[in-house]
């Protein structure tokens, strides 16, 4: 079980450095664990920003404050990085918190077929 949890873990980190998130910070930190979390099929899915604040112990508005933070920034850093491959326009705002996750997971599972 831990081998797959590194994997998932390695592929998930590969993933959201690449739409630019930085590691660094607390909301790539949330994202991570959400993401993985969903990708093992927890049963929480409904709830999963409420599961990751208090896996960190924090208050659930500082986890979605932290994670909306950090898409904002990558979005300034490259929008393009956001666009959907079936559309040809640059998207002209970031994704809501939910919308980022949800296509994340959606991407990953195809990608690596997790």
């Amino acid at each position: 079980m831990n081998q797959h949890v590194d994997m998932l873990r390695g592929e998930v980190s590969l993933y959201l450095q690449s739409m630019g998130l930085r590691p660094s910070t607390k909301g790539y930190q949330y994202l991570c664990f959400a993401l993985i979390q969903l990708l093992q099929g927890t049963p929480f899915q409904n709830t999963i920003w409420a599961v990751t604040a208090i896996h960190f112990d924090q208050a659930l508005h500082n986890v979605l404050r932290c994670v909306r933070r950090e898409i904002k920034h990558a979005f300034v850093e490259n929008p393009e990085r956001f666009a959907d491959n079936q559309e040809s326009s640059t998207p002209t705002e970031p994704p809501k918190n939910a919308e980022f996750l949800r296509l994340a997971q959606a991407m990953l599972t195809a990608r690596y077929l997790i």
